[in-house]
């Protein structure tokens, strides 16, 4: 098991102990890139959407203290489905890669949280 997977492993425990979350069920995963380029993340964005990712939108940053623009932009896109800790890594290295076809730093943060927290409209989009 790589370091990733046993990263992975450890958050997967942490949420089945404390949220009583069944990891091993489907569940909405967000993947969030960072880059001054919107042009690039909405490449990037546009990539993953083509390969069953749900391109959420691109964010513009804000300073933590002041609110105004750093100049950098938030990329979030969406997954649906199951994973293992080794299955989840692998689709962080092969997004990774795709992110480093369009000049896009590596993935900054990602999250999970239940599929039954949100629903899909009909278009297929997911909405609190």
């Amino acid at each position: 098991m790589s370091n990733r997977s046993e990263e992975i492993a450890a958050i997967f425990e942490q949420a089945q102990k404390e949220d009583g979350w069944d990891m091993s069920a489907d569940m909405i995963y967000s993947f969030e890139f960072v880059d001054a380029d919107t042009e690039k993340l909405e490449r990037l964005g546009e990539e993953l959407d083509s390969k069953g990712f749900i391109f959420v939108d691109i964010f513009q940053l804000g300073d933590e203290q002041t609110d105004e623009p750093t100049g950098e932009f938030l990329l979030q896109v969406d997954f649906i489905g199951s994973h293992d800790p080794e299955s989840l890594a692998r689709q962080i290295d092969s997004i990774n890669e795709d992110a480093a076809k369009f000049g896009v730093a590596e993935l900054d943060g990602w999250e999970v949280g239940e599929l039954d927290e949100f629903e899909e409209d009909e278009s297929g989009d997911i909405e609190d």
